[in-house]
Order: structure tokens, then C-alpha cells, then sequence
């Protein structure tokens, strides 16, 4: 923790902190903590300095992959990174193709249930995991709304998928989907958004 009284320190910490990717959850926690910390009450910022590290634990930032290999589903090399992906057919003609997108700290494993219930509903349903998550890779670059953006733009063109199609996003994948919908409007027929949190969109990206 920075010294009493050494306020541009602290501030570049936690400007470099946003910089590296920290989600607003996290930097309002390390903020807090470093007023109260100033305002001498050492308690309350320890306090919630735990809870930051618990979080940061629980919620890392950056890249989150998995080392082995993925017992299903395939993998397609994009220019933002080789993604690992996975269809779920339906058993007769589809209704249409929907996306399926996962939240901040998990993989596409975490969707599968929805994206199999849409399946029984005779949707064909794509799950995939965003950079540096489950299987995919991750290259050297902020993980920000633009890089999961034109991830999602790179699978729909290298898995050659309808002029337009269905967005579901969970969590952290409600605000890509948002964010894509907001760039590709004429790529998607519906969006869903399940508990979206995670990125700090402006509010007009609400507006569709």
C-alpha cells in the first residue's frame, strides 16, 4: 500500500490498474480501500482489501485458459486468436443458429446447458470460449470490448454463418453481445441478455 499522503502514486496505480484491464467491481474496491486507508481507518481498508484479493482470486483478469485439451468441439485459427468452439445440432431441420456467449471468468462449458435447451427447441447452437479463456488462445493485447467483438465477428465469418443469427450472452458475454450487436446490427435477429455485467459500455450502446 502506497504511503499516507502520496496521492499521485496511488493514483497511477490505480490508473494502471484500468489500464490492464480491471473491471469496475475491482477498481471500486481498491479505490475505497485506498480512501479509507488515507483518511486513517486501517481497519475498514483491510477489510476491504480482502475482498478485493478474494475477488481478484475468484475473478482473475486477463488471461484464463485451460492447459488441457478439449474433449470436444474444435478449433479454428482467427486473427485475434485460435478459438476453440463446439455445434449443438438439432435432430431435424434448424429453426436457426444461435450464438451462445459465456461470462467473464468461465468457458464455453458454462453455456452448454442453454445452448443444449435451445437445441431441444430445434435451434442449431454455437458455443465457443472468448480469448484467453477455456481453450482458446490468447495473444499479447488488452481484453477489452473491441478484441471480444472482433473475435466473435472472425468465428461468424470462418464458420460461415447466416447473413444474420440469434445472440445470446451470459454475464461478461451479455456485454459482447451488446457491443456486437452495436457493430454488426444487420448480423443479428434477436439479442438475449441474461445477467449482463462486465463491461463498461457507454449507455447509448443500450439503445438498439
Amino acid at each position: 500500500m502506497a504511503a499516507r499522503g502520496n496521492w499521485p502514486l496511488t493514483l497511477n496505480a490505480l490508473y494502471n490498474a484500468v489500464q490492464f484491464g480491471w473491471i469496475w467491481p475491482n477498481v471500486s474496491f481498491a479505490t475505497a480501500s485506498v480512501i479509507l486507508y488515507h483518511a486513517w481507518f486501517p481497519f475498514c481498508a483491510t477489510l476491504l482489501g480482502f475482498v478485493l484479493c478474494v475477488r481478484l482470486l475468484r475473478f482473475p483478469e486477463g488471461e484464463i485458459r485451460r492447459l488441457d485439451a478439449p474433449e470436444r468441439g474444435g478449433r479454428v485459427a482467427l486473427p485475434t486468436c485460435e478459438t476453440h468452439y463446439e455445434w449443438l445440432e438439432p435432430e431435424g431441420p434448424p429453426m436457426g443458429v444461435v450464438v451462445v456467449v459465456h461470462g467473464f471468468s468461465g468457458d464455453a462449458a458454462d453455456v452448454r446447458p442453454l445452448a443444449a435447451e435451445l437445441r431441444k427447441a430445434g435451434y442449431r447452437a454455437l458455443v465457443y470460449d472468448l480469448v484467453g479463456r477455456g481453450h482458446s488462445g490468447c495473444r499479447d493485447a488488452l481484453h477489452t470490448a473491441p478484441l471480444f467483438v472482433s473475435q466473435l465477428s472472425e468465428l461468424a465469418i470462418a464458420l460461415k454463418l447466416p447473413d444474420a443469427f440469434h445472440v445470446v450472452g451470459n454475464s461478461l458475454g451479455g456485454g459482447v453481445a451488446v457491443e456486437f450487436a452495436k457493430f454488426f446490427p444487420d448480423r443479428v435477429s434477436t439479442l438475449t441478455l441474461v445477467a449482463p455485467v462486465g463491461l463498461r459500455l457507454p449507455a447509448r450502446t443500450l439503445h438498439l
